[in-house]
């Protein structure tokens, strides 16, 4: 997808890495959505987002540099803006759901889940309305202002693995060959 390919570009992600780390995050999130059309909405959502002023500013609200955090995963890990951008996400979620839990129903029983163990069972049920509800109740429609980029953070969180393990075989003799 030509915007995708612009938008990291935008971020610094150029070259056979960045059409590699595009291709394996494309792979990932199609995984986890219905069509490859799904899919690449969901993730043009998660760039735009991700780098709204709006999307700064809530970071900053809690004490997150969103730019400087984003460099200096980037420049510490030698990661790309795509991997750094989901670990300030991860930061930003554990620093605002810190010790809160939601009261969920499993069957007969009321049970507390963290922020992550709801939103985990909310997407294994594929109910997007108890998604939404599950970010709304812990505040963070803030930054995931609709569902096309939740669902892209929920299938590179969910398909870590798989992204991880698709980005290794490109460097395998058999893919050089």
């Amino acid at each position: 997808c030509p915007e995708l390919g612009a938008s990291l570009a935008s971020r610094g992600a150029t070259g056979l890495q960045a059409v590699k780390e595009l291709g394996m995050a494309m792979q990932v999130a199609r995984k986890y959505s219905g069509t490859n059309e799904e899919a690449a909405r969901n993730a043009a959502n998660w760039f735009s987002h991700m780098t709204a002023g709006a999307t700064v500013k809530h970071f900053g609200d809690v004490g997150i540099d969103y730019q400087s955090e984003l460099m200096k995963r980037m420049r510490e890990q030698k990661i790309s803006a795509l991997q750094a951008s989901l670990q300030v996400t991860d930061a930003y979620i554990d620093k605002v759901s810190a010790g809160q839990t939601i009261a969920v129903k499993d069957g007969k029983k009321t049970k507390q889940l963290s922020f992550r163990e709801a939103l985990d069972a909310a997407k294994a049920s594929g109910n997007e309305t108890e998604i939404k509800s599950v970010v709304e109740r812990f505040g963070l429609s803030k930054v995931f202002q609709d569902m096309q980029t939740v669902n892209f953070y929920m299938a590179m969180r969910q398909g870590k693995d798989m992204f991880k393990q698709g980005m290794a075989t490109f460097d395998t003799a058999e893919a050089k060959g």
